[in-house]
């Protein structure tokens, strides 16, 4: 009789031990088998691209399908995921697009998830710089309103062939070519004094700008006596 009950005892721990050992392949977080590699932060100009590729790899022994996808992105910057999905090992291609962002740093997470439910997650910061060239992002046919006369109603931007920090409106007024020296730190202009139309008009003053937009207050003085104040705004 003891050795009956000690037998049943025995069967008991057994189908106890080998349950317990069941339940622990069959959760999904357990099973976890995919890692990402690659992951940084991004730098990114206010408007513009950067990718980044992420090397989904398999770690273990239990293969499936992972997604990858990219949360907490701000608004104004989208992401470009290729492949989206794959059986690891693969490499994703991140493509990032901003525009018209302002300057700073953005926490987002890559997300892997696999088909049985795990997930796995890693934090990327999205850092938005100004313009490496800004000068080339100026670039490019404004169209015009003036408060004075004698001036266009629409000018090519360019930049300045001998001064790196210098932009120049052609045929802005009187026909002339005006010159424009731009500070990207306080995104401020500068007219510095000019003369155009022949030597008779001098022409002095300063201005703003914005991504796709330029405001200039500018004084004249005109051979002969006489002045006037006048403001442009350009946009594209």
């Amino acid at each position: 009789m003891k050795k009956l009950f000690l037998f049943g005892f025995t069967g008991i721990m057994l189908m106890a031990a080998c349950s317990k050992k069941d339940n622990k392949h069959t959760t999904p977080a357990a099973e976890t088998s995919f890692i990402a590699n690659g992951v940084t932060d991004v730098t990114i100009e206010r408007t513009g691209t950067a990718a980044l590729g992420v090397l989904v790899e398999l770690k273990g022994t239990v293969q499936e399908n992972v997604k990858v996808s990219v949360t907490g992105l701000p608004a104004g910057i989208t992401c470009d995921i290729n492949p989206a999905s794959g059986t690891p090992t693969f490499t994703s291609m991140l493509t990032f697009k901003a525009s018209n962002m302002a300057i700073g740093s953005y926490p987002t997470k890559i997300v892997l998830t696999g088909n049985s439910g795990a997930t796995k997650s890693y934090d990327c910061n999205i850092k938005v710089v100004q313009f490496a060239n800004l000068l080339d992002r100026m670039a490019g046919f404004y169209t015009i309103s003036s408060s004075c006369s004698n001036t266009s109603t629409g000018a090519l931007v360019m930049k300045h062939q001998l001064y790196p920090n210098r932009m120049v409106l052609q045929s802005f007024m009187y026909g002339n070519d005006v010159e424009i020296t731009v500070d990207s730190v306080n995104h401020t202009l500068t007219i510095p004094s000019q003369t155009i139309n022949s030597g008779t008009v001098g022409l002095s003053g300063t201005g703003q700008y914005t991504d796709n937009s330029i405001t200039l207050s500018f004084y004249r003085q005109y051979q002969g006596g006489g002045h006037d104040n006048c403001t442009s705004t350009l946009t594209r």
